[in-house]
């Protein structure tokens, strides 16, 4: 029988370093698997917040839009929950607001002082205008009355109605100054 220098056949070190090895692999494969299962559950544990494309088509979901013009300071309304969380998205919005802005499908939000209601295409340019601060008169080359009243949203007088009525027109004007 042949000995080693350990004093050990050649099978006595290789039975421990194979009993070793398994253990590892098995140890490793186990931990591989509860890191995956653990990785997956953050997956579907985790809610990923809806795209912009996705918010800015729910516009006619909104009920409330930014009025910033009240009697007294405190009633402030920044609009819904929906309307914040657009606002809330700013550059990442910009493209699907512009495109939105032709979208003449009437809401039920009522304009103040009007017997008219706001377009999506309207409420998509209010947001817009909360991201941007758009300089209407540049954009649109119209020059806008402006009166201090509990009217229009706050905006210059006919300027809502005016995207409701020509939101093919309002829309390309907006593209044609954000790109610049």
């Amino acid at each position: 029988m042949r000995m080693d220098g350990y004093g050990n056949n050649g099978m006595g070190i290789l039975i421990p370093l194979l009993v070793v090895f398994l253990w590892a692999c098995s140890g490793d494969t186990h931990t591989s698997r509860k890191t995956e299962d653990i990785e997956g559950e953050r997956e579907t544990d985790t809610v990923r917040p809806p795209s912009a494309a996705v918010l800015v088509e729910r516009i006619g979901e909104i009920r409330q839009v930014a009025n910033p013009v009240k009697s007294d300071s405190a009633s402030l309304n920044r609009g819904d929950s929906l309307y914040r969380e657009i606002v809330k998205l700013g550059e990442a919005a910009v493209p699907y607001l512009i495109n939105k802005v032709s979208d003449n499908t009437k809401t039920t939000i009522r304009i103040p002082c009007r017997d008219s209601v706001l377009t999506q295409g309207a409420v998509a340019f209010m947001l817009l205008d909360e991201i941007l601060d758009i300089p209407y008169f540049q954009v649109f080359e119209v020059q806008w009355d402006v009166f201090d009243l509990p009217c229009d949203f706050g905006y210059p007088m006919g300027l809502p109605e005016y995207i409701s009525a020509h939101p093919q027109e309002a829309s390309a004007k907006l593209k044609h100054w954000y790109g610049k």
